[in-house]
């Protein structure tokens, strides 16, 4: 099923679930008798399936109260970042950063809101700065994506 997702599509929601450190979703597979997908649903287009994601309360930079990270991820909690996009696609890894980087001013602006609690709001600023501090580094790249994609 990967194979017939757009690759540029695909590593851009998965790098955005990576840098809002939520692990719960999947592209393969849904819940229960669902054919596909968890959290996430797909348009057929010229060029393959893109994939929109949806459901984000148990994302790591929201940290509801309830979350609990999903089961065989190897990951304790829901804060701790796991990068789950597919290595067939790692040649659209540099592009797909460069939007992030790109649009990095907005992105802090996003989450920089006044009607989200001064606490939660320096909370989540430090998850973006996290994942900078990532994506503006080539080694880490390498280390924390390139390395653990699947």
């Amino acid at each position: 099923m990967h194979t017939e997702l757009e690759p540029h599509a695909i590593n851009l929601m998965s790098m955005y679930q990576y840098f809002i450190v939520n692990t719960d979703y999947s592209v393969l597979r849904g819940e229960g008798d669902e054919p596909c997908c968890h959290n996430a649903r797909l348009f057929e287009s010229d060029a393959g399936y893109l994939v929109v994601p949806y459901d984000f309360d148990l994302a790591g930079i929201i940290n509801t109260t309830y979350a609990a990270p999903p089961v065989g991820l190897k990951i304790d909690k829901v804060t701790q970042r796991l990068y789950r996009g597919f290595c067939v696609n790692n040649e659209f890894m540099p592009q797909t950063l460069k939007k992030f980087t790109d649009n990095k001013v907005a992105l802090y602006q996003t989450f920089n809101d006044e009607r989200i609690r001064k606490n939660t709001r320096r909370r989540m600023l430090k998850f973006i700065d996290n994942f900078y501090k990532i994506a503006e580094n080539p080694k880490r790249v390498e280390k924390r994506l390139v390395k653990k994609c699947r």
